[in-house]
């Protein structure tokens, strides 16, 4: 199988490529960093430097791949978190995570989309987060486009069934990658980025239209989720004292 990956120079996206490597897939990983990508090339993966955010590299390399073969799977593992503080809204952040985040996810998948419905049984999963499930302290700009994700697979999913493309979601919780390493919070049930590629391998095989893991965080959260308002401004309030 042929498998695209974005965002495949550090934590899910790169280990996801080097798993699926492993295993005999034909993989083509996308990243910024040219380091790590020449790191990936000797495990016999096809790496090409690509920054979503640049759309003439990001036209050449779709038109490129489709000329070299064209994936029946991609993973969009891109993306990035940045937090306000103080409640001050950075409004040079908030563009960075929707270009970032949503935006530069949006613009691949309109150039795939033509090239995907050529292919038998396409599938597309975007990697988004759990942390859309409860509004946490800081998280109104990363929460927001995660949430934005959501909204935006599971509509998209409806729509190309007829082009037979199957669209899912990944919605971890904690992954220990270099991007969580850098919060300056408690993280519960962090799971390692090794065991978090295992079950999102397991839920693209078995064609989930949701991977969600580790299950005690997400119906936490979700049970959260379904407190009255004024309680979870309760559990919000002491989030900000942790």
């Amino acid at each position: 199988m042929r498998i695209l990956i974005t965002g495949a120079t550090s934590g899910i996206g790169r280990q996801l490529a080097l798993d699926y490597a492993e295993l005999g897939h034909d993989v083509i990983a996308w990243g910024r960093n040219i380091d790590a990508l020449k790191q990936l090339e000797g495990a016999s993966i096809r790496t090409q430097s690509v920054d979503l955010l640049e759309s003439d590299q990001v036209v050449d390399a779709v038109e490129a791949m489709a000329e070299t073969g064209l994936p029946s799977l991609v993973i969009m593992a891109a993306g990035g978190c940045e937090y306000i503080n103080d409640g001050k809204l950075d409004t040079a952040l908030f563009m960075r995570m929707w270009q970032v985040n949503f935006q530069s996810q949006v613009d691949l998948l309109a150039l795939l989309a033509p090239h995907l419905a050529e292919v038998t049984d396409a599938q597309v999963y975007i990697v988004g987060s759990s942390a859309r499930l409860f509004p946490f302290p800081r998280a109104e700009a990363y929460g927001a486009t995660k949430a934005a994700l959501n909204y935006f697979a599971r509509s998209l999913r409806v729509d190309w069934l007829k082009m037979d493309i199957s669209v899912g979601l990944v919605e971890p919780g904690f992954v220990d990658t270099p991007l969580t390493r850098r919060n300056d919070f408690s993280m519960p049930l962090l799971m390692p980025v090794e065991e978090a590629c295992r079950r999102i391998q397991r839920g693209i095989a078995n064609r989930k239209p949701l991977i969600t893991f580790p299950r005690r965080l997400i119906w936490f959260l979700r049970l959260l989720a379904c407190l009255p308002e004024s309680w979870q401004l309760v559990v919000q309030k002491r989030l900000i004292k942790v």
